[in-house]
């Protein structure tokens, strides 16, 4: 391969990494904002919009965000 091949392949799997520990919402228990979620799971709503579904990584408790996992 190529240098840039190489850079460019190891750059997407840093970004996929990054991103995926980015993922932060809203803890409706704790009331606290970009709290981050564990183990995030894209869902689709009943009318077709995307979401994130997990836990709460401080407290444990379900978090729940519209959007989508990765932008």
């Amino acid at each position: 391969m190529a240098v840039w091949q190489e850079f460019k392949y190891e750059f997407r799997l840093i970004r996929r990494e990054e991103i995926s520990q980015l993922v932060t919402g809203y803890c409706v228990y704790e009331k606290k904002k970009n709290r981050e979620i564990k183990n995030p799971k894209q869902i689709k709503l009943k009318n077709g919009r995307p979401a994130i579904k997990g836990t709460c990584a401080s407290c444990g408790k379900p978090i729940f965000r519209i959007g989508k996992l990765t932008k």
